[in-house]
């Protein structure tokens, strides 16, 4: 999918609104699943440091 995305992008046309939609909604879920990463991380490290 997020090399789909990276095409899409490469590919320097005008995108339907749809196509906006879509590219928008795969973008947000995959930097959607490295933010809750990164959260949990950062809570688990967090906790570490209150030891």
């Amino acid at each position: 999918m997020v090399e789909a995305m990276k095409n899409v992008a490469k590919l320097n046309v005008e995108l339907t609104v749809e196509e906006r939609n879509l590219l928008s909604v795969g973008y947000k879920n995959v930097v959607g699943a490295h933010r809750a990463s990164w959260r949990i991380l950062s809570s688990i490290e967090h906790k570490e440091e209150s030891k």
